[in-house]
């Protein structure tokens, strides 16, 4: 998969896995000292909470349909 940066549209990389063609998104240094300036290290500890908190709700709800 291709890693874009979703302010700039500047390529950030590659992402596994590599024969998926898709694009996936994140934010690039510059944007995030741009738009995040004093808090950027804040913002990335709030999308990992976010995705973490997305990912106990999946597992969660996949629980109790399949096992309960």
């Amino acid at each position: 998969m291709i890693r874009v940066c979703a302010w700039c549209k500047r390529v950030l990389g590659f992402k596994e896995p590599l024969d998926n063609s898709g694009t996936t998104h994140g934010i690039c240094e510059q944007c995030e000292k741009a738009w995040h300036p004093q808090d950027g290290a804040t913002m990335r500890s709030q999308i990992q909470h976010g995705l973490l908190l997305g990912v106990i709700t999946l597992l969660c709800s996949l629980f109790l349909r399949y096992v309960l």
